[in-house]
C-alpha cells in the first residue's frame, strides 16, 4: 500500500544524508546548523511549493490570464525572486543565522547548567 508519511520519511532521510550533511560538513557547520533532517524537510518543502507553482498555477495563468501582459520577459524577475526566496534565501537564513541565536538563548540546550549557554532558560 501506497504510504505518503513513509514516503516522505525516507526522502527526508535520503536527502538529509546525501545532500545536507556533506554540504554542511563541507562548509564546516555541522554544530551550529541544527538538526540536518529539519533542513532537508524544509528543502523538499521549497521544492514542492516551487513545483506546485510551475506545474500548476504556471499552466492555469496561460489558460485563464489575471491580467494581460503584453511580454511575459516582465515575469522573469518574479520567478527569479520566488525561486531565490524559497530555495536560497530562507532557508540559509533560518537554519545558518538564526539557529545559533536559538540555542544562545536556550532553544533546545540541554546540556547542565555548567555547561550550557549563560542565556539559557532554565525549567524549574
Amino acid at each position: 500500500m501506497f504510504d505518503l508519511p513513509l514516503l516522505w520519511q525516507h526522502l527526508v532521510g535520503w536527502l538529509s544524508t546525501h545532500a545536507v550533511v556533506p554540504l554542511l560538513d563541507l562548509l564546516h557547520l555541522r554544530g551550529l546548523s541544527g538538526n540536518p533532517a529539519d533542513i532537508a524537510a524544509s528543502l523538499l518543502i521549497a521544492a514542492l511549493q516551487v513545483g506546485i507553482i510551475g506545474l500548476i498555477f504556471r499552466p492555469l495563468e496561460t489558460w485563464f490570464p489575471a491580467e494581460k501582459w503584453t511580454d511575459r520577459k516582465l515575469t522573469l524577475v518574479d520567478r527569479n525572486y520566488t525561486l531565490l526566496m524559497l530555495l536560497g534565501i530562507f532557508p540559509l537564513f533560518t537554519y545558518l543565522v538564526l539557529t545559533p541565536f536559538s540555542h544562545l538563548f536556550g532553544g533546545v540546550d540541554t546540556a547542565t547548567s555548567s555547561t550550557g549557554s549563560p542565556l539559557a532558560l532554565t525549567h524549574w
